[in-house]
């Protein structure tokens, strides 16, 4: 049984079959759920979301203001953070049932979460944030209730 989902980035199309089938099944499972770059859109979009393309590429370590500090995924962490970008889109409209917890100049939805569920997206790649980023890659862990 799974205890998490981690949704990763990914240089397919978002809107390829095998992605949207894939992930959107995952994303029923009743576990608590993270998505990087493209897991973050597809997340999005799955809830009602929307993407567009940024006028440029990102590829930078992206400062991120973090606007809800007192969610768990943000426990150990300062307001403002740096994150590793690495896109080309964005999510631009909040999906329904979600709260946005972070934003930057590029991307006004850097960071959200459904209000219900432990469904988390992250336009940055966490994964390879160094330091801010094992943190909250240990937090989600703590969420799924991983002992590491």
């Amino acid at each position: 049984k799974a205890s998490g989902v981690i949704l990763s980035g990914g240089s397919l199309g978002l809107y390829s079959k095998s992605i949207t089938n894939d992930f959107v099944a995952l994303i029923n499972f009743k576990v608590p759920i993270i998505g990087f770059c493209m897991g973050h859109e597809v997340i999005g979009v799955a809830f009602g979301g929307m993407i567009k393309k940024l006028p440029h590429k990102q590829n930078k370590i992206q400062e991120v203001i973090i606007d809800k500090p007192r969610d768990p995924i943000f426990k150990g962490l300062s307001k403002k953070v740096y994150l590793r970008e690495k896109h080309a889109n964005h999510l631009y409209r909040r999906p329904k049932d979600f709260k946005i917890l972070a934003h930057s100049e590029v991307c006004p939805i850097e960071v959200m979460k459904h209000e219900k569920r432990k469904i988390y997206g992250f336009q940055s790649h966490p994964e390879v944030s160094g330091p801010t980023g094992e943190i909250i890659m240990k937090n989600f862990l703590k969420m799924c209730k991983i002992k590491y």
